[in-house]
């Protein structure tokens, strides 16, 4: 069994779309190409009166992608580790649950100290 992932990503949070199959890559890049044309021509008809994005795609692919043997994958669990907050004290005050209190101090500790490093260097 094959694993493939459309997503969208940029400024807004990370979305993917798992899905399974036998089939190759280039099946899978293929499909994925005739699931935007088949999404933006439905669109269309429709008179799609709102700004298009990856998300109105992504939203409406995973019908597409099963008519050529692409299911989708339904996850059963997903952790978010919220990257951001591991270098950024200030960006969450709370820390994420799935880090130990005692760990995520230690995270923030020691990126306190990278960033104190930088800026030295930046002064040299």
């Amino acid at each position: 069994m094959n694993f493939y992932v459309i997503s969208v990503s940029g400024w807004e949070e990370y979305s993917p779309l798992w899905f399974s199959s036998e089939k190759s890559s280039r099946s899978f890049r293929i499909a994925t190409r005739l699931a935007i044309r088949k999404v933006f021509k439905d669109l269309i008809k429709e008179k799609y009166d709102h700004y298009m994005d990856g998300h109105i795609f992504l939203e409406r692919i995973p019908i597409e992608m099963e008519k050529f043997g692409f299911n989708q994958v339904k996850i059963e669990c997903e952790i978010d580790l919220q990257g951001s907050c591991l270098y950024r004290k200030n960006k969450h005050e709370k820390r994420p649950s799935i880090f130990p209190p005692d760990i995520w101090e230690s995270v923030l500790k020691h990126n306190d100290e990278i960033r104190d490093s930088i800026r030295r260097l930046k002064k040299i």
